[in-house]
């Protein structure tokens, strides 16, 4: 096992001779697939901003597009840094416990952060959460749109 409980966490277990390999292989798979992801993200967005210029953009969902290009680059920010705090900590001077015990609540955090975005930025979502959580006020929760008509449905109950 190429993992040791440590202190405050867990961490390579240099012992081991396949520690020092699989951290290579970690950062050498985790960066640039970051990277990678965060330019596909870029490429998406340009590419709906191009295709949008021709055929006229909307207002409502330019707006979408932005939170959904922040959202992206918060996350892979995040991670980023994280990756980078952790495998570099020792470099950066977080070698104390109480620094180890940071880095590993902010990977714990991190599986948090993706949905706590998509509540902060979704209007769609937050009402739905809204509407859930206090059942006996009314509101807009989505729409639906045809060509002949035009549907609010809410969450209205008595």
């Amino acid at each position: 096992m190429a993992f040791v409980f440590g202190t405050i966490g867990w961490e390579y277990d240099f012992t081991m001779w396949s520690s020092r390999y699989l951290q290579i292989i970690e950062i050498a798979w985790c960066w640039p697939a970051i990277v990678i992801c965060y330019l596909m993200y870029v490429g998406i967005i340009v590419h709906l901003l191009m295709s949008k210029k021709r055929g006229g953009a909307a207002g409502k969902s330019r707006k979408q597009e932005i939170t959904i290009f922040c959202q992206a680059t918060f996350l892979n920010g995040w991670m980023f840094g994280l990756m980078a705090a952790w495998h570099n900590s020792a470099r950066l001077g977080l070698t104390k416990n109480y620094h180890q015990c940071i880095i590993n609540c902010v990977w714990i955090l991190f599986s948090y952060l993706n949905p706590i975005l998509l509540i902060v930025l979704n209007k769609t979502i937050r009402a739905k959460i809204f509407a859930f959580i206090l059942p006996g006020h009314a509101s807009k929760v989505f729409t639906v749109q045809s060509r002949s008509n035009i549907v609010i449905a809410s969450t209205a109950t008595a």
